[in-house]
């Protein structure tokens, strides 16, 4: 049976170097992504071929959003609820990747369209006409390029959503410089794993934002505030994972990959994120969804960018 999945964020011009001061550019083109595009677009590719995937976000009316939608539709993500805003544009960030494929970013996004979109009024107006989707996934960067009230409404409806069904996914994806203060970031990711279904958090991102120290420990803290199962992603050694049935979790491996393979680590958590929530969906089976997560993840390590360039 096909579901409906709603993915709730920003998606910005990628550009990707791996000398900047060369300025070797790597591909040959200016890309798309941001983390829960980069979910959204792995869920289409997971999932169910009938399933249908929801962008809800904002572009501008410049030539590169239009690239940016055009791409999205070529992807097969349904774009209705993606709002156009005059004189706007897409947020723009740069990768500078190391020899081992870590990466860091600098970031142009205080005037995006997706920010616009999310501290203004029509946010709510959408979320109030939508029908309630099967599935619901936003990020902690969602929330953070959100206005106090605006986060208060999705999480309202999130909660809505979810007792009639709807499963809610988040992971917090903690960054600092979007938020006014870590005590700020810690209210709001908290009331979010309050009304969701299936926790997608990072090691790192709990050490950061809450000082926690072992997957177990995290997902002691996500069950303790209501989480039904997920994974805490630990990169390179795979994902711990839990559900209601084993509350202490399970330790699924990630595939071993050639050091030299290991190209770009940009993208990849989403990626697993996006394989999670597509085979849950699918089996309703967590570590099958984690195996897949992991998966995924490991292919997308071995490409350039957020998205594959090929895509």
């Amino acid at each position: 049976m096909s579901k409906h999945i709603t993915c709730i964020g920003e998606c910005m011009l990628e550009a990707q170097f791996t000398d900047l001061e060369n300025k070797n550019l790597a591909g040959n083109s200016l890309a798309f992504g941001g983390d829960v595009y980069n979910t959204a677009f792995a869920i289409q590719q997971c999932g169910v071929t009938d399933n249908r995937v929801s962008f809800l976000s904002a572009i501008g009316d410049d030539e590169f959003s239009q690239q940016m939608l055009r791409s999205w539709h070529q992807q097969g993500i349904d774009t209705e609820h993606v709002s156009i805003l005059a004189s706007k544009q897409a947020g723009l960030y740069i990768v500078k990747t190391d020899d081992a494929g870590e990466r860091t970013f600098t970031y142009w996004r205080n005037e995006s369209a997706a920010r616009e979109l999310f501290q203004s009024s029509q946010f709510p107006t959408l979320l109030e006409t939508m029908a309630a989707p099967n599935c619901l996934y936003f990020s902690g960067i969602s929330l953070a390029i959100m206005s106090d009230a605006n986060r208060k409404r999705l999480l309202h409806f999130a909660k809505k959503w979810a007792e009639s069904g709807c499963v809610v996914a988040f992971d917090s994806n903690y960054r600092p410089p979007l938020w006014s203060s870590i005590d700020e970031a810690r209210h709001w990711v908290d009331a979010a794993w309050e009304v969701t279904t299936i926790g997608l958090p990072t090691l790192d991102d709990d050490q950061q934002l809450f000082g926690i120290d072992s997957a177990a420990k995290s997902i002691e803290k996500l069950c303790s505030l209501g989480v039904a199962l997920g994974a805490v992603k630990l990169g390179k050694a795979g994902c711990m994972a839990f559900d209601r049935n084993n509350s202490t979790g399970f330790k699924v491996p990630a595939p071993k990959i050639e050091v030299s393979k290991t190209i770009d680590t940009t993208g990849a958590g989403d990626a697993f994120n996006g394989a999670f929530i597509a085979s849950y969906l699918e089996h309703k089976d967590c570590e099958t969804a984690s195996k897949s997560g992991v998966n995924r993840a490991a292919e997308a390590v071995q490409h350039f960018g957020a998205i594959p360039r090929s895509t």
